[in-house]
């Protein structure tokens, strides 16, 4: 059975409303695909789907984000505690990579290509990226013990729901975390 449930707008939220359409295909893997769409519809990919009460125990995942035509790629990432983050930088230009966030306080000083030191992750939360040189650039990587998924370009995310009583969805325009619950396996 597939249900769905529309969430309202986040309060305080820039540029655009978000609203999550969850669609549970719960399958022998139980596997969700999740789709995370804003009030009108559209799709909203970058959008984190967190499945908030598992009991993963988060096995290190070392990842990437790149610097690319003055961005970070990717914009959301999910990792794990104790993950390294490799930091490229793709560009023609140095880079100054840093984090003043809780969860993890770092600067990766100017440097070309493949240059920098991956970080270790330690402890979890939000880590907010910046980079001196070029302030619009911004990224954000979440760093939990729990499974999740980011949403694709389609606003789309694939992830397992075993033993989930609860979605967590968060998105860089979102004030905060919406909740929504889980049951039998359907959102």
């Amino acid at each position: 059975m597939v249900r769905r449930v529309f969430l309202g707008a986040p309060k305080n939220m820039c540029c655009r409303s978000i609203a999550a359409l969850l669609m549970a295909l719960i399958g022998p893997m139980a596997v969700a695909d999740i789709l995370v769409v804003d009030t009108t519809g559209q799709p909203v990919p970058s959008a984190i789907v967190l499945l908030a009460d598992s009991d993963s125990n988060g096995v290190s995942k070392d990842i990437i984000v790149d610097q690319i035509d003055r961005h970070f790629e990717p914009f959301v990432s999910i990792t794990t505690p104790g993950s390294r983050v490799r930091f490229p930088n793709s560009d023609d230009i140095r880079h100054h990579v840093y984090s003043f966030s809780d969860a993890k306080t770092f600067e990766l000083k100017l440097y070309h290509a493949n240059d920098a030191e991956p970080v270790e992750f330690e402890r979890a939360g939000m880590v907010t990226l910046g980079c001196n040189v070029h302030d619009t650039m911004k990224a954000y990587v979440l760093v939990t013990p729990n499974p999740g998924a980011v949403s694709d370009d389609t606003g789309r995310a694939r992830i397992n729901t075993s033993d989930v009583t609860e979605v967590e969805v968060w998105h860089p325009q979102a004030a905060q975390w919406q909740t929504l619950p889980v049951s039998d396996g359907t959102v």
